[in-house]
């Protein structure tokens, strides 16, 4: 499993690289608390983008976890219109990325900064850990693109813990 360590967020920050673009927007987060026009505009972007492919349950859930405290939105909007959000589970320990989603024509601009201000967020909270993945060593050589995704999350990992588990196939 791989993880980020907050207390080297300052040398990770280093390898990603923020676009021009980006500069001058600016994320907001909902945390502990109900924005529900925010909300529908994330569930409404992520059906523009994607489809029917989420349960009215499952962004439910989702919602009710930052309402919590076990969860925050991460987005960026201008004039009252949403662009991109990122959303992450939070623990005392640990945060893990569940969903993200962003206009196509925004997309490499704005990943990183919501990443890096979200990043950010979490560490401020003083949690210590954001589980990156698995290891490309978990997948097999005909699941490349696993394989591929698992690798660029490695670049970012300073932790890597070993996870043994039995696989029935």
């Amino acid at each position: 499993m791989l993880y980020l360590e907050f207390a080297q967020l300052e040398l990770i920050k280093k390898k990603l690289k923020l676009s021009k673009t980006a500069n001058n927007k600016k994320v907001h987060i909902i945390h502990k608390n109900e924005d529900k026009k925010i909300w529908n505009q994330v569930r409404q972007l992520h059906f523009n983008m994607h489809g029917p492919t989420r349960t009215n349950r499952s962004w439910d859930l989702q919602e009710k976890a930052i309402q919590e405290g076990d969860a925050f939105l991460s987005y960026i909007s201008d004039d009252n219109y949403l662009s991109a959000a990122n959303f992450f589970y939070i623990t005392k320990d640990e945060s893990r990325y569940a969903m993200s989603v962003a206009e196509n024509n925004v997309n490499n601009y704005y990943g990183v900064l919501l990443n890096l201000e979200s990043l950010k967020f979490i560490k401020s909270m003083g949690i210590k850990w954001h589980f990156l993945g698995t290891s490309s060593l978990d997948f097999k050589i005909e699941e490349q693109k696993k394989i591929n995704i698992a690798k660029f999350k490695e670049k970012f990992s300073t932790t890597t813990i070993i996870d043994y588990h039995y696989k029935i196939e």
